[in-house]
């Protein structure tokens, strides 16, 4: 079969379903794709909890963006009377001497800081007392300090991908799941998509594949992308 479209979402995680929802919000006729049925298991999205922190070492330029994620988090809460976000604090410690690098960036806790004197936040910076005092159930070595603000928190990542997907849906986004996509191509201003099921036309692509990226480029380009696994843990506290 073959269908048009103004736009198709290639993978219904966190970036695609973000997309298909936010573009199905705006009158656009969207087409979503993804190989499993999110939320799953294989994805990113996949657990409990991310965290969430306005004040970002990897950059201060992340900041608006998550500002703005809190907003529609807060959004989709109040129109759905479901809960998405957490704002429980962050703390961000560091200690003295050679640390590797977090996120790819040296001197982590400093450019948390740099981020939150540019997002305009109220922190506080933490010495090794102060944390000991506020935080006994941590054991703290001499010379940690951390950063610290009450805005960040978590959100639970597949409740927000689910929603997200509903209200595309609801709002007449085409969701095709448990469908793969095999390859596309632009032609004359258009993209053509094909999948195991079908071929689908569309003005523009939005690729969001996650680790499936790799198997849809061609291989020069594909050769740049390097996925790997990053293991997340939940701990439960002691009483």
């Amino acid at each position: 079969m073959s269908s048009t479209y103004d736009v198709a979402v290639l993978g219904l995680g966190a970036m695609g379903s973000a997309a298909a929802y936010q573009l199905a919000k705006r009158g656009a006729r969207v087409l979503g794709i993804d190989r499993h049925a999110p939320p799953h298991e294989f994805g990113s999205t996949h657990g409990d909890t991310r965290v969430t922190r306005i004040a970002c070492g990897e950059g201060p330029e992340y900041s608006a963006f998550v500002q703005r994620s809190h907003e529609i988090w807060r959004a989709l809460e109040a129109e759905l009377g479901v809960e998405l976000l957490t704002q429980n604090g962050i703390l961000v410690i560091s200690g003295k001497g050679d640390r590797a690098l977090s996120h790819g960036i040296d001197a982590f806790l400093s450019a948390t800081v740099n981020a939150a004197n540019h997002a305009g936040l109220d922190y506080s910076l933490l010495d090794t007392t102060a944390l000991r005092a506020r935080y006994p159930a941590f054991e703290f070595s001499d010379g940690d300090e951390a950063y610290h603000d009450r805005v960040s928190g978590f959100v639970r990542p597949e409740l927000c991908l689910e929603v997200q997907l509903r209200r595309a849906r609801e709002l007449g986004a085409a969701l095709h799941l448990n469908e793969t996509v095999t390859s596309f191509r632009q032609k004359d201003g258009a993209v053509t998509v094909t999948t195991d099921k079908g071929t689908y036309q569309a003005k523009q692509l939005v690729v969001s594949a996650g680790p499936w990226l790799p198997q849809l480029l061609e291989p020069t380009l594909a050769a740049t992308f390097k996925v790997t696994r990053q293991v997340l843990y939940w701990f439960r506290a002691r009483n």
